[in-house]
C-alpha cells in the first residue's frame, strides 16, 4: 500500500490520465468545471504532475478561463518560473491580456518578479502593451 505523501502525485496522474482519456470539447475543458480548461485548473489546484502531462499531451496551452486568463497568467501567478518556460516553449501567447487587460508581464511587474518579466520580455512580451 502506498504511503500516504505519495497518495496526492498518484491522484493527481490519475486525474491527469482520466482528463486525458475524458471527452473534451475544443477549449480543452472537462466535465463540470465552469468553464476552466483542464490546464488551468491543473496549474490553480498546484498539480505539477498533471501539468507536465497535460502539456506531454499537447493540450492548446492559450485556451483562457471565462475571464480571460491564461494558464501563463496562472503560472505568473504562482511564481513558477520553470511552468512559465514550459508554458512559453510549448507555445504560450505572451501577450495575452485578460478582461482587465493584464497580460503576465504586467502582472510579473506589479508583483517585482523580475525573473519571469526577464523571461517574458526574452519571450517577446511588449513593455508597451
Amino acid at each position: 500500500m502506498p504511503s500516504r505523501s505519495r497518495r496526492p502525485a498518484r491522484l493527481g496522474l490519475a486525474l491527469a490520465a482520466a482528463l486525458l482519456a475524458a471527452p473534451a470539447d475544443a477549449g480543452g475543458q472537462v466535465g463540470d468545471t465552469g468553464g476552466t480548461p483542464a490546464l488551468i485548473g491543473a496549474l490553480r489546484a498546484g498539480d505539477g504532475a498533471a501539468v507536465r502531462a497535460l502539456l506531454a499531451a499537447g493540450v492548446d496551452v492559450n485556451v483562457p478561463q471565462p475571464d480571460g486568463a491564461t494558464a501563463l497568467h496562472w503560472a505568473v501567478h504562482r511564481e513558477d518560473v520553470a511552468t512559465v518556460e514550459q508554458l512559453i516553449r510549448a507555445g504560450a501567447d505572451v501577450g495575452a491580456a485578460n478582461d482587465l487587460r493584464v497580460t503576465p508581464l504586467l502582472m510579473a511587474c506589479r508583483r517585482g518578479q523580475g525573473v519571469l518579466v526577464e523571461r517574458l520580455l526574452a519571450a517577446g512580451a511588449d513593455p508597451n502593451a
